[in-house]
């Protein structure tokens, strides 16, 4: 049985690329070729493709939990891109005017699961001090193979902590 995934960044996820830029030289040279984009590719192989209203076709289904300043604006070129975003946060508000833009809004944590087809990718733009409370929210609703990305400002060490506990 493979538990649910939790990803702490997005940033150095690299396969056969060199790293960013802004990495340090010698950081880029430690990572290079070591690390592929593992979001992406999860979506990918998860067989989420669909067809937008426009014709085009969509590329991944992302859950995103948290809609302030950096959440909102993921959503928004996400939604660019073709790829379908369901969006939740605590001030509907927030994911009502997202819904205007081509998300798709959920009232709830379970509305949100319900909505996502499996294997769900959860992307969560949170304070570090609310990601373990959404964790105890959303664990018991995720399946095997379900990932998790923690793309706010924790502290690694409690990312590391968090995906102990996901495991068990």
């Amino acid at each position: 049985m493979i538990p649910p995934v939790i990803i702490r960044d997005v940033v150095g996820f690299f396969q056969g690329n060199p790293a960013p830029a802004h990495f340090p030289l010698p950081r880029r040279r430690a990572l290079a070729g070591k690390y592929r984009p593992i979001v992406v590719a999860a979506a990918i192989r998860a067989g989420t493709r669909r067809t937008a209203p426009n014709g085009q076709g969509m590329s991944m289904q992302i859950g995103m939990i948290g809609l302030g300043r950096m959440g909102a604006n993921m959503v928004r070129r996400m939604v660019q891109g073709n790829h379908e975003c369901i969006v939740y946060d605590r001030d509907a508000r927030a994911a009502s005017s997202l819904q205007a833009q081509g998300a798709t809004a959920a009232s709830s944590i379970e509305a949100m699961i319900s909505q996502l087809s499996a294997p769900r990718i959860l992307w969560l733009m949170l304070p570090a001090a609310v990601v373990d409370d959404m964790l105890g929210t959303l664990l018991p609703l995720l399946q095997p193979g379900d990932i998790v990305v923690d793309g706010g400002n924790s502290y690694y060490r409690d990312d590391i902590r968090r995906g102990a506990e996901a495991r068990s």
